[in-house]
């Protein structure tokens, strides 16, 4: 028998006007004939449908390619939630077969954590019968897949008007629900990176302020030494006395400032709790340098590539968002027009592989011993502004969860930063972070 014949436009408005008719479903009228067994449709007086052997006919062949080519699930249950009926789309997705005849089965592909849910929606539908209830409910497939489905049910009432049955139509949403929530989940990275740049923004004009406030404390430090240079004899006990307690409480204030200096860039990460939750990786670092790339514009080429084999691991998500906010920001700070910059992510010996390639100014020799120091600027550097935090605020974070970083840098030709985290990150290394505060 085969069930690959077409369907006419002709032969499907025929079942829908004889469905409406008897007051049935397409599908209730295709499922009875093909149960029977019989050759034709059964005879229906008030039809007025052409009968077999005619052109129009409805051949057994057709139904069935009109029935199992069906996508839709439904499913009947009596009032306990046992099941009536069911047809072919839901058989070839959950796999539930057996004769109604003989024996009646409860569902038993609902997640258990959504049964609940389902309950409620039949509760529902029994007490108002006449009002569709939608829900959305995750189920398991034969073969174990987890499918998202959108579900309507609706009553069905006997001659007596009593009912007896819940009709229940879904479709499989899971495509829908995956792309929304991978929005959703893109929206939150955006606001995460946003609220980081908005952070070195802030830490940033907090550096030029301090600057400012330091520099006047050295000028009135040189300016005391200067006095008691030239007239030291000239001056008295008491007023030499005033200089030098001017100059120790300017040195006093300095230390002040740039003890607040530190700890305003380094965000309080020391006094920071390391939390390790899901985070995809990938999608943090595509959203990382669309970030930058429309900081910096045009002029310059940014690129994210990946081997595919990372996706969610286990990080803390600010601190992953400060390694690659710096990183790129330095890389894209120290680049020449029309140069690109890229981000790789690989997997590596079971470890996370993260690269940072710019093709800038480089780093000295001399240098790369010192550049995670905090406030250390390379001489290379010239009039670009920075604070020299950032290395070291990115090396911190990187500690954290327990990996390291390197660089490869040759001046002229740009600088490659690698990092290495473990892939098979765990609580542990949170149990670690909070004994290490505890000392």
């Amino acid at each position: 028998m085969t069930n690959d014949l077409p369907i006419n436009r002709a032969t499907l408005s025929l079942l829908q006007e004889r469905a409406l008719r008897e007051s049935v479903s397409v599908d209730d009228l295709l499922s009875g004939w093909l149960a029977a067994g019989t050759d034709s449709p059964p005879a229906n007086p008030a039809s007025s449908a052409p009968q077999p052997g005619g052109s129009d006919a409805l051949t057994e062949a057709r139904l069935r390619s009109l029935v199992e080519s069906q996508t839709t699930w439904v499913i009947r249950t009596d009032t306990q939630g046992r099941f009536t009926y069911m047809n072919p789309a839901w058989l070839r997705t959950f796999g539930r077969r057996y004769d109604l005849s003989t024996s009646i089965s409860y569902d038993q592909t609902t997640l258990q954590e959504d049964e609940a849910t389902a309950r409620a929606a039949g509760i529902a539908i029994l007490r108002s019968p006449d009002s569709p209830v939608q829900v959305i409910l995750r189920k398991l497939t034969a073969d174990g897949r987890l499918l998202w489905t959108l579900w309507e049910l609706s009553g069905i009432r006997d001659e007596t008007g009593a009912v007896t049955e819940v009709q229940c139509i879904g479709i499989d949403i899971t495509e829908r629900h995956e792309a929304e929530r991978l929005e959703a989940e893109r929206n939150r990275l955006r606001a995460s990176l946003k609220a980081e740049r908005e952070y070195n923004n802030a830490v940033q004009q907090t550096i030029f302020s301090l600057e400012h406030d330091v520099r006047s404390s050295l000028g009135a430090i040189a300016a005391a030494k200067q006095m008691l240079s030239r007239y030291y004899d000239r001056l008295s006990a008491a007023q030499r006395h005033e200089k030098f307690a001017a100059i120790d409480h300017q040195l006093q204030h300095v230390t002040e400032l740039l003890d607040e200096m530190k700890h305003t860039v380094k965000g309080h990460l020391s006094l920071k709790p390391f939390n390790p939750s899901p985070v995809n990786l990938a999608a943090l670092c595509h959203l990382s340098v669309s970030e930058i790339q429309e900081t910096v514009g045009a002029h310059l080429k940014m690129h994210f590539t990946s081997d595919g084999a990372i996706t969610t691991v286990i990080a803390d998500e600010v601190l992953i968002s400060r390694i690659l906010l710096n990183l790129l920001s330095n890389a894209a700070k120290y680049s020449p027009p029309d140069s690109e910059v890229c981000l790789e992510l690989r997997r590596q010996e079971g470890q996370i592989d993260l690269r940072v390639i710019d093709h800038g100014i480089g780093i000295g020799e001399d240098d790369l011993g010192k550049i995670f120091d905090p406030f250390y600027r390379s001489s290379a550097v010239g009039e670009i502004s920075g604070t020299g935090l950032g290395l070291s605020i990115v090396k911190e974070c990187v500690e954290r969860h327990h990996g390291n970083i390197s660089v490869q840098s040759q001046v002229g030709a740009g600088t490659t930063f690698t990092i290495r985290l473990p892939l098979a990150l765990t609580v542990e290394c949170a149990d670690a972070e909070t004994a290490g505060m505890l000392r």
